[in-house]
């Protein structure tokens, strides 16, 4: 009875092993390059790829909000433009 017992465990373990092995094929990857020279990766599911994209979209325009806040010769023709306009 112990060899049964132990035959339906191993199977239980061995299905619980595949069944993650088929799920992590359907997964892509979202890699963000951040402007420190670090890379960050985010699983999604296949069928998670509008969001995805979306939080791609959204993560980009963050960084590209930040670099033109920071960017110093925007600044200052800012400045410049709103000297020679008084």
């Amino acid at each position: 009875m112990l060899g049964q017992e132990g035959g339906i465990v191993a199977f239980v373990i061995f299905g619980i092993i595949a069944a993650n092995t088929i799920l992590n094929g359907f997964e892509i990857d979202l890699q963000i390059n951040l402007t420190s020279g670090q890379t960050r990766v985010f699983d999604f599911f296949v069928f998670e790829k509008a969001k995805a994209v979306q939080a791609e979209e959204l993560i980009n325009s963050i960084i590209a909000g930040r670099l033109n806040d920071t960017n110093a010769r925007q600044q200052t023709d800012r400045i410049v433009d709103a000297i020679n306009n008084k």
